[in-house]
């Protein structure tokens, strides 16, 4: 199967803007999700990564959200904030770095895709407009440069969980098929195990 939708990494929309999903209004995507070819799996995958991502405690105790808060506070030094921007932008790249060789050469198609979306959640600012036009090979240097705070950071990965959850919504058939396959390998693991 051609995975159309591999992944996709991008896009900031503010949390306030994120308590419902929209339906992407793009020319194209309903008759790609009715062939199959959108591969809900992957973007399935790589969203619940960017989650356990987000939520993911460094020391235990913290996870981003509560690092951005001290940071706002001014309660991290300058220091601890490098190392702490460091490891994510680190721990992000090595979970999506798979899936940038795929997003290459859907390039054209994601920059559409992104625009619609950017425009129905009134993001047109987003730097997820700008990662989309970037070279391939330069995703990392992208991140650190354009994410220089922990909150910059935290609504870049917010607005990836957004971005990816859309994607799944607006592919209803794609997704309803995935969630059947995975329900039967569950039960296939659970009966042979």
């Amino acid at each position: 199967m051609n995975n159309f939708f591999p992944t996709i990494l991008l896009v900031i929309v503010f949390q306030s803007l994120c308590d419902s999903s929209i339906t992407i209004e793009m020319a194209g995507l309903p008759t790609i999700d009715n062939t199959g070819l959108v591969n809900i799996g992957n973007i399935s995958d790589f969203r619940e990564k960017v989650e356990k991502m987000i939520s993911y405690k460094i020391d235990k105790e913290h996870d981003l959200k509560d690092f951005v808060h001290l940071e706002l506070e001014g309660k991290l030094n300058e220091d601890t904030l490098k190392k702490l921007i460091n490891l994510y932008i680190k721990k992000f790249i090595k979970i999506s770095q798979k899936y940038f060789h795929d997003i290459r050469h859907l390039k054209p198609m994601l920059i559409k895709l992104i625009w619609s979306w950017a425009h129905q959640r009134n993001r047109e600012d987003s730097l997820v407009l700008m990662w989309a036009n970037i070279e391939p090979g330069k995703e990392e240097i992208f991140v650190r440069e354009f994410t220089p705070t922990l909150k910059v950071f935290y609504t870049f990965l917010l607005d990836i969980d957004i971005l990816l959850e859309d994607i799944m919504h607006s592919c209803p058939k794609s997704y309803a098929r995935y969630l059947e396959c995975k329900k039967l390998v569950e039960e296939k693991h659970q009966h042979n195990g």
